[in-house]
């Protein structure tokens, strides 16, 4: 699951943002945001999609969490979400 996440959300900022996936993969820790990859209204359709896509919808208070600003703790946050959705 973690792999079709990460690949979904690169896939998703490279096309977006007009960023090579490699030059992605290679900063999956980076806060995209303040290296410019995607802008904050990119975020915003960025999260959007991503909730429709997995059925999974994001709390305020998770909204907030730094994760949200690197690949890999984006990747993170889905697949927690996701699983508390499956638990439901």
């Amino acid at each position: 699951q973690i792999i079709m996440y990460e690949e979904w959300i690169i896939g998703w900022i490279s096309q977006n943002g007009n960023i090579a996936k490699e030059k992605l993969e290679k900063n999956m820790d980076v806060n995209y945001l303040e290296k410019g990859f995607i802008d904050s209204f990119e975020f915003i359709l960025l999260l959007n999609e991503c909730e429709q896509k997995f059925s999974i919808s994001f709390t305020e208070d998770e909204f907030s969490k730094d994760d949200f600003l690197t690949i890999r703790g984006f990747v993170r946050m889905i697949e927690e979400k996701s699983k508390q959705m499956e638990e439901r």
